[in-house]
């Protein structure tokens, strides 16, 4: 007898430290980020929390790794019982790859009067990285450079053969064919 009451005891004494695990919830939507991106890039997925317990809790949000690529826009977010917030998650890359990691999510209730177990979730994260295509831009670069010259070009030989009046021509030719050498006016 001495021994099922102590082993009750033990059991009670367990179960109520799990109670506040349970009451304490999380849910997250999507499961996952994939992000599909060029070099250079950025681009964004939203992120939504919902507190599935009874009691109002406060989240804290960060990454495992890539701390570098990877963006949160509220790293701390808190909320009331059944209430949903939304984060935006950011990823940029300047190089070429794949990369995975997770975004931690991390819970704690607001009421320190009890014991207070944190919970959370991991969301898995995988960034694509492609290389840019710089063969169309050099291409684009290279067809503008080359209209520009053969605008230019074209101008210029449209304004050598433009027609001018006829008394233009006759009075060039006669003021160079008549014109006195200034070594002349020298000596007058």
């Amino acid at each position: 007898m001495n021994k099922v009451f102590k082993s009750a005891a033990v059991l009670t004494f367990f179960f109520s430290f799990i109670t506040p695990l349970l009451a304490a919830g999380l849910a997250v939507e999507p499961s996952k980020l994939e992000f599909k991106l060029t070099a250079g890039k950025t681009a964004q997925q939203k992120l939504t929390i919902e507190n599935i317990s009874v009691q109002e809790v406060i989240y804290q949000l960060y990454f495992d790794e890539l701390n570098e690529y990877l963006i949160v826009d509220q790293p701390t977010l808190r909320l009331a019982p059944g209430a949903k917030g939304a984060v935006t998650v950011s990823a940029k890359s300047p190089k070429q790859g794949i990369f995975a990691t997770n975004l931690s999510i991390v819970g704690q209730e607001l009421d320190r009067r009890q014991f207070n177990l944190a919970f959370g979730a991991k969301v898995p994260i995988t960034l694509e990285v492609a290389k840019t295509n710089t063969n169309y831009l050099l291409y684009w670069v290279v067809l503008g450079i080359t209209l520009l010259l053969f605008l230019s070009v074209a101008v210029f030989i449209f304004g050598i053969f433009k027609k001018r009046p006829r008394h233009f021509w006759h009075h060039a030719a006669v003021n160079l064919l008549h014109r006195r050498s200034w070594w002349k006016k020298l000596f007058d």
